[in-house]
């Protein structure tokens, strides 16, 4: 085996020789690995700096991104790591690569919550969600194409906003589009939970009666996603109810006062066709339940007038 080892090594001198340009790969027998000295991380942090550095300079993005990635792994403690993180995240926003410049990003706060503009990388985290919010899709490294989901993204985008700084400046603004986010996918509960969260945690948000309307428009949406939804029916005109207690002079006050006039008639409709049913089947006492419900929750209502000539035509039978 020694000598398989010896005769290799003695090849790989002689091929190097003889193509230079070539022979960058070299086997170390003692790790049982090959290197590439072109691609090895320099004997200093900031050797290694500089080296990504020149590529930068050169408009070679992906490339200083990988430098200045292989500096932190190498010297983590180094104080131009966390520099190094920075300018990498730059440098994966100038190839295109979003998510890994977040990754970037993150690993600043979480790594070296010390960084002197640690305010800064959270606003450009903030950034690159917006981005995925407005549709923006994931760009994958082997294929160097656009193709994972973006609001997945967003939200987890958001939520470390959020994590790092709960209460700072763009807190209440990443929560706001977190809720966003999971309405473009039409995952309703999760988006009125996201909602609900800004209102308890943001008293003074610029974004609650937005968010409050928001509220009531997923439950809205949700009513109309069946025949009749009572549940959601009822959620909506709370939040609605509500919002026009609170924000009476908002410009969203017009629309919301006719989608409130929408579901009490979507919900007079539900009783009367209750009571029609017990109408249809003779059951005349439970249909006068329900006829007089229609009534008196919904006087001036088109089926409050039917309930009342129902009314009278049973009474009428009955005598």
């Amino acid at each position: 085996m020694k000598k398989l080892i010896s005769l290799f090594i003695a090849f790989q001198f002689l091929f190097a020789s003889v193509y230079p340009a070539i022979a960058v790969w070299i086997w170390d027998p003692k790790t049982g690995k090959w290197s590439n000295p072109k691609y090895e991380v320099k004997g200093s942090s900031r050797e290694q700096f500089r080296h990504a550095e020149s590529f930068e300079k050169k408009g070679k993005w992906e490339r200083a991104a990988k430098e200045y990635k292989k500096l932190v792994k190498a010297y983590p403690t180094s104080p131009l790591a966390s520099q190094a993180l920075r300018r990498g995240a730059e440098a994966y926003k100038n190839s295109g690569y979003y998510y890994e410049a977040f990754k970037s990003y993150q690993m600043i706060v979480e790594k070296y919550p010390s960084y002197s503009d640690i305010q800064g990388v959270v606003e450009e985290e903030f950034k690159i969600g917006k981005l995925f919010l407005s549709g923006k899709k994931r760009k994958l490294k082997l294929i160097k194409l656009a193709l994972f989901p973006s609001m997945d993204i967003a939200i987890e985008i958001f939520q470390m906003v959020v994590e790092n700084f709960p209460y700072g400046n763009l807190a209440d603004q990443a929560q706001f589009n977190i809720g966003r986010a999971y309405e473009k996918k039409r995952k309703y509960p999760e988006t009125i939970e996201a909602y609900r969260k800004l209102l308890k945690e943001y008293k003074n948000s610029s974004l609650r009666d937005d968010a409050k309307y928001r509220m009531g428009l997923c439950a809205y949406k949700q009513s109309k996603g069946a025949s009749y939804d009572q549940a959601a029916t009822d959620k909506a005109l709370e939040v609605y109810k509500e919002f026009l207690r609170e924000y009476p002079q908002s410009p969203m006050a017009g629309e919301v006062k006719s989608k409130v006039y929408e579901l009490n008639s979507r919900k007079a409709q539900g009783l009367f066709q209750i009571a029609a049913y017990y109408d249809k089947v003779g059951e005349n006492k439970s249909a006068a339940v329900y006829y007089q419900q229609v009534i008196e929750t919904f006087p001036e209502s088109e089926e409050a007038k039917l309930a009342r000539k129902r009314i009278d035509a049973l009474h009428g039978n009955s005598k």
